[in-house]
């Protein structure tokens, strides 16, 4: 949509510059009227379409897991101390835990399946 409004704005610029032109030739006042009239709606529509949009963008993550999975109590690799999922967060696109005891912040790693 935007394109279309950038593309009828310059459509109208540039006939409002003929009927400006052409002013010259007969007909003075009207042309030139017409003219400046039908370049400010090209203007007006060139500037309107360069508003933003704004846009609410949703991002969603889901994990699935391999096979059968056993659930096992994560601890801190610092102080021991329990982790729940609430500490458990993704930046970019990796685990990151924050111990709520001891306040360290590290990268899970997955240790090898075999």
């Amino acid at each position: 949509m935007r394109t279309l409004g950038k593309l009828l704005g310059i459509l109208l610029i540039i006939l409002g510059g003929i009927l400006i032109a052409s002013a010259f030739t007969q007909h003075f006042l009207e042309r030139l009227v017409s003219g400046i009239v039908m370049g400010g709606i090209g203007v007006l529509i060139m500037v309107l379409s360069r508003q933003p949009v704004p846009q609410n963008i949703t991002i969603k993550q889901e994990v699935e897991l391999p096979g059968d999975m056993r659930m096992e109590i994560l601890k801190c690799k610092s102080c021991g101390g329990a982790i729940s999922k609430k500490d458990i967060s993704v930046a970019q696109g990796a685990a990151v835990v924050t111990c709520p005891y001891c306040n360290v912040t590290y990268q899970m790693e997955e240790e090898p399946k075999w």
